[in-house]
C-alpha cells in the first residue's frame, strides 16, 4: 500500500512557500525597527547642532554627539546590512521552494490540461515566480516593511515642530491618494502588458518549434509581418504601461519637492513668529523625507505590487486545478494485459464529442490495429486507453479495474504509448533511452535497440550511445529518432504497447523489421495500433475500424481486410 503525497493547493501553495521564512519575518520586523529608529538620530542631532552647539559654542558637545552618531551609524550600517543579507537568502529560499513546487504541480497536470494552454502561458507562469519573490523578499518587502515607521517620524515632527506638523498632515492623504489612484491604473496595464508578452512569446515558440516548415514553406514574410503587428502591440502596452508608471512616479517626486517648499516656507514663518527653532525646521525637513520617500517609492513600487496581484491570481487558478493520480493506493506488480472500454465518450468541446459511445475489449495478448479515416479518433481513443485523457463519460478498465485510480507511474509500467510524432531531448543516445530506467544495465539496452531495429545504425556512429542528439532531434533523420523512442518503450517492458502510426517515418525494410519484433512480442503481449500500413496490418489478430468517433465494423483481420478491400 502507498500513501498518496499532498500537493499544494490554492489555500496552501504559497503558506509552504513562506513557511522557511515565518522566523526571518520576526528578524525583519526587529531588525526595520532598530534600522528606522537610529536612523532618527540624524535629524535629532542636527537639531542639538543647531539649537545647542552653535548657539552655545559648544565645542565639548559637539565632540561627543560626533562620537555618539559614528557609532550609531556604525551600528546601523551593520544592522542593515543583516536586514539585507536576510532579504536574499530569503529570496533563495522562495525561488527554490516555489519553483520545485510550481514545476511539480505542472508535471502533475493532466495532458489535457497541458494543452488547452499555449506554451507562452505556462513559461509566464514561471516569471510569475519573480513577483513572488519581489513581494516577499525584494524591494518592495524592504519598503513594506519600513512603511508602518514612518508613523515614528511624523510623531518625532509633532514633538520637536508642532506649529507646522499640520503642513505633513495634510500631505500625506494625497500621496496615499495617489498610490491607491497609481493602483487601479496600472493594474489595466500591467493586464494588458502580460496579455501582449503571452502574444508575442506565443510567436516566437511557434517559429522556433516550426522552424523547418517556416524555411522550407517559404513563410519567413508571413512570420516578419505577424512578428512586426505582436511586437507593436507589445511595444504599445509596455509604453502604456511604463509611462502610466512614470506618470505617478514623476507626481509623487514633484509632490516631495512641494512638502519641503511648503515645510520651509510654513516653518520661516514660524520662526519669525519664535513659535519654532531653526534646528528644529532643519531637523523637520530631514524627518519629512523620511515620511514621505516611503509613500513616494509606494506609488513607483505599485506596479511591482500589481504584478504580485496577477502572479498570485493566476498561481491560485493553477493550484486550485486537479492534478492527476499522485500515488496508487494498491497497485498490482503485474497485469494480464486486457483492455476494456465502456460507453466511452470524449470530446474536446463538450458540445461536440470526438468519441461518443464506444464498447469493446482488446486483449490479452495480440496484435491489434485501429484504422479509419483522418479525424476518426483513433489517436484519441489511444491516449484515453493509455489514460493521458480522463473520459468525459464511461471508463476505460485494465484487468477490469478502472485505469484512472492508478498512478502515471503505475501506468506507465504497464502500459507503454508511443505517439505519432515522437519528440527526443537535447542529451545522449544513452539517456533518451534510458530516462524512465536510469539503472538499465548495457545488455538490456542493447537488446531493446536490436528489438526496435536501432542498435545497427548507433552502432555505426563515433560516439555510439554518447551521441548528443540536439533539439528534437534535428541531427538524426524522422525515422531514426521514431527507431530510438520505440526502443525506450521496450526497455520498459510494459504489457500493454499502444503505437500510433509506429511505422509512418519508417523505411520499408525497418518496418519490415518492426512488423517481425511485433508478431514475436505478441505472444505475451496485448499491442494495439493506429496503422494505415498493409504490412502491420496482415500481421494483426484483429482489425477496428472507426468512422466519425464511433466503431463501425471490428473483428479477426481476416475478414476485415475483405471487407475493408484489402486482401490483395
Amino acid at each position: 500500500m502507498k500513501q498518496s503525497p499532498k500537493h499544494p493547493t490554492q489555500k496552501t501553495w504559497l503558506k509552504q512557500v513562506l513557511k522557511p521564512l515565518r522566523g526571518t519575518k520576526h528578524q525583519l520586523f526587529t531588525l526595520s525597527l532598530a534600522v528606522n529608529l537610529l536612523s532618527l538620530t540624524v535629524p535629532i542631532f542636527v537639531l542639538q547642532v543647531y539649537d545647542r552647539v552653535i548657539f552655545h559654542n559648544g565645542l565639548t558637545t559637539l565632540q561627543g554627539l560626533m562620537i555618539g552618531m559614528l557609532i550609531v551609524l556604525l551600528f546601523e550600517f551593520l544592522l542593515r546590512r543583516a536586514r539585507t543579507r536576510i532579504l536574499q537568502h530569503s529570496g533563495v529560499a522562495i525561488n527554490q521552494q516555489l519553483g520545485q513546487s510550481l514545476f511539480e504541480k505542472v508535471l502533475s497536470l493532466p495532458l489535457r490540461q497541458l494543452e488547452s494552454q499555449p506554451s507562452a502561458h505556462w513559461q509566464m507562469l514561471f516569471r510569475d515566480m519573480d513577483a513572488v519573490r519581489n513581494r516577499h523578499a525584494g524591494p518592495s518587502a524592504m519598503l513594506l516593511y519600513d512603511l508602518p515607521f514612518t508613523l515614528m517620524a511624523l510623531a518625532l515632527v509633532i514633538t520637536i515642530a508642532a506649529p507646522i506638523a499640520w503642513v505633513l498632515l495634510m500631505i500625506i492623504p494625497v500621496f496615499l491618494f495617489i498610490a491607491l489612484r497609481s493602483g487601479a491604473n496600472i493594474k489595466k496595464r500591467s493586464v494588458e502588458e502580460r496579455e501582449e508578452t503571452i502574444q508575442r512569446d506565443q510567436l516566437i515558440t511557434e517559429f522556433s518549434t516550426g522552424r523547418n516548415s517556416v524555411k522550407s514553406l517559404m513563410l519567413d514574410r508571413h512570420f516578419s509581418k505577424q512578428w512586426d503587428q505582436q511586437q507593436q502591440q507589445w511595444s504599445d502596452s509596455t509604453l502604456q504601461r511604463s509611462s502610466t508608471t512614470d506618470r505617478y512616479r514623476d507626481l509623487g517626486q514633484s509632490m516631495s519637492m512641494m512638502t519641503t517648499l511648503l515645510l520651509t516656507s510654513v516653518g520661516a514663518i514660524a520662526i519669525l513668529d519664535q513659535q519654532l527653532t531653526l534646528g528644529a525646521l532643519i531637523a523637520t525637513n530631514m524627518l519629512s523625507g523620511k515620511i514621505i520617500a516611503p509613500l513616494s517609492q509606494l506609488t513607483s513600487h505599485w506596479n511591482q505590487l500589481t504584478q504580485y496581484k496577477t502572479a498570485k491570481r493566476h498561481l491560485d487558478e493553477l493550484f486550485a486545478q486537479a492534478s492527476e493520480t499522485p500515488s496508487s493506493i494498491i497497485a498490482p506488480q503485474t497485469v494480464e494485459g486486457t483492455l476494456s472500454f465502456q460507453q466511452l465518450s470524449f470530446g474536446y468541446q463538450a458540445e461536440q464529442p470526438l468519441i461518443e459511445g464506444l464498447n469493446g475489449q482488446i486483449g490479452p495478448n495480440g496484435i491489434h490495429a485501429i484504422v479509419g479515416p483522418n479525424g476518426s479518433g483513433k489517436s484519441t481513443l489511444l491516449k484515453l486507453l493509455a489514460g493521458l485523457y480522463t473520459p468525459d463519460h464511461g471508463q476505460v478498465l485494465l484487468d477490469s479495474a478502472d485505469i484512472h485510480q492508478y498512478s502515471r507511474e503505475d501506468m506507465s509500467r504497464w502500459i507503454g504509448y508511443l505517439p505519432q510524432q515522437v519528440t527526443t531531448f537535447a542529451t545522449t543516445i544513452h539517456q533518451n533511452i534510458t530516462f524512465r530506467q536510469p539503472d538499465a544495465t548495457d545488455e538490456m539496452v542493447i537488446e531493446a535497440c536490436q528489438l526496435a531495429g536501432a542498435y545497427e545504425f548507433i552502432s555505426k556512429l563515433d560516439e555510439g550511445f554518447a551521441t548528443p542528439m540536439e533539439e528534437s532531434g534535428h541531427r538524426f533523420s524522422s525515422g531514426e529518432c521514431k527507431r530510438i523512442a520505440i526502443a525506450a518503450l521496450f526497455l520498459n517492458k510494459p504489457s500493454v504497447l499502444l503505437l500510433d502510426e509506429p511505422t509512418s517515418d519508417l523505411d520499408m525494410e525497418a518496418e519490415k523489421a518492426l512488423a517481425a519484433t511485433l508478431k514475436q512480442l505478441s505472444s505475451d503481449h496485448t499491442i494495439i495500433l493506429v496503422t494505415h500500413s498493409p504490412l502491420l496490418l496482415r500481421v494483426s489478430d484483429s482489425v477496428m475500424l472507426m468512422q466519425q468517433g464511433k466503431i463501425r465494423a471490428a473483428g479477426a483481420t481476416s475478414s476485415m481486410l475483405e471487407k475493408l478491400g484489402l486482401t490483395s
